[in-house]
């Protein structure tokens, strides 16, 4: 029984083939996963670092971002390390969740971002964020996990002389057990402010939960819950809002062995999205972004020989499908979608071994919005 779910949902051997790239060719959350085990699981749930490697990684990105132009990178790199009785991990770059929901807000609240930013329309992100996360043993098949992820820049708008702002602490924490595991989060003083040369653009978070779990049944089933909930003010002088974001999902995910050190699994979710920008100043009006899906994800991953192995996902939000997306107070702004827009994610992707160096590619399509992202990773392992 000891390590079940490193042996039930690894899909491969994780310390040694674990990096955004697999994750994306996976069609996974790079952030972590629900089901599958990799090290980047240890931003969803910091106690999963006591059970992989000690590594080195280096991720290179490129995918379209909510509220740009054009392609911008994601790129990041760290370690894990044991130190005495624990391990130590530290990430630089990476994207946490006060970011992802400022992306959210720039690609879907608009008419918001257009109000706190001016002619820049784009709520800033963090730069070059830290990600520091320790993990030790409880004792039996228990272990905890404790870090911080920490977003604060100021960044000149090009051309303007404005700056922007950007600041959140984000104190994550959970439990790993070889049957459950159960993990959160707490976003602190996180904002994004911009000088709009007559005053300050502001979108202060003041409450951010994040809370989830998963519970293996057996060898093949595993179920998983995420929610997360952020309340924000968002203003400019004379113009104020009152932002809140909920989100549920949850599932089942079942894997199974093939022939070839091959593994496959497939998942069914359940997602809920309501998040909504309430206007409290006469004749601004509201913003919404709310979906209902089921999610329906297939996969696999395969040995091709013992340096090369292949990996390959489908994803899509199927027949209950419903979206309502509230950009304004004309009817073009106010758009209703059930089953569509057609969001179905295809992606693929080839790791390659050399003694203890992995390198992963991977490059996903979804045809909401023709979106492309490539992924290329190296990890190394001792």
């Amino acid at each position: 029984m000891k390590k079940l779910l490193l042996v039930v949902i690894a899909l491969a051997t994780a310390s040694a083939h674990a990096t955004k790239a697999r994750l994306t060719a996976l069609n996974q959350d790079t952030n972590g996963s629900f089901y599958i085990i990799d090290t980047r699981n240890i931003f969803l749930n910091p106690a999963q670092l006591s059970v992989m490697k000690d590594y080195l990684d280096f991720e290179w990105g490129k995918q379209s971002r909510d509220g740009t132009d054009s392609d911008l990178a994601d790129n990041e790199g760290g370690f894990a390390l044991s130190v005495g009785a624990g391990k130590l991990a530290v990430q630089l770059g990476r994207v946490g969740d006060f970011d992802n929901m400022v992306r959210e807000i720039n690609g879907h609240m608009t008419d918001l971002a257009t109000v706190l930013t001016g002619a820049n329309n784009h709520v800033a992100e963090g730069q070059n964020n830290v990600d520091v996360i320790y993990s030790g043993k409880a004792g039996g098949d228990m272990s905890w996990g404790a870090g911080i992820a920490i977003e604060r820049s100021k960044n000149t708008i090009l051309n303007t002389g404005r700056q922007q702002d950007v600041q959140a602490f984000d104190v994550r924490g959970g439990v790993h057990a070889d049957k459950w595991e159960g993990f959160g989060s707490l976003i602190l003083g996180g904002h994004s402010r911009t000088d709009l040369g007559t005053g300050q653009g502001k979108l202060d978070e003041s409450f951010g939960l994040h809370l989830g779990g998963g519970w293996q049944f057996n060898n093949d089933m595993r179920a998983f819950a995420h929610v997360t909930y952020d309340q924000y003010d968002a203003s400019i002088p004379n113009v104020d809002y009152n932002g809140k974001r909920l989100s549920i999902d949850g599932g089942v995910a079942y894997t199974r062995s093939l022939e070839g050190d091959a593994h496959m699994f497939a998942t069914a979710e359940l997602y809920y999205l309501d998040h909504s920008d309430l206007s409290q100043t006469t004749g601004v009006d509201d913003e919404k972004y709310q979906l209902f899906q089921l999610p329906l994800t297939l996969g696999v991953e395969a040995d091709a020989t013992s340096w090369a192995r292949f990996r390959a996902s489908v994803r899509q939000p199927i027949l209950i499908g419903q979206g309502h997306n509230t950009m304004g107070a004309t009817a073009n702004d106010n758009n209703k979608y059930e089953n569509a827009p057609n969001e179905t994610s295809v992606a693929a992707g080839v790791g390659m071994s050399a003694q203890k160096f992995n390198f992963d590619v991977a490059v996903a399509q979804s045809l909401a919005s023709d979106f492309q992202h490539l992924e290329v990773s190296a990890t190394y392992t001792w």
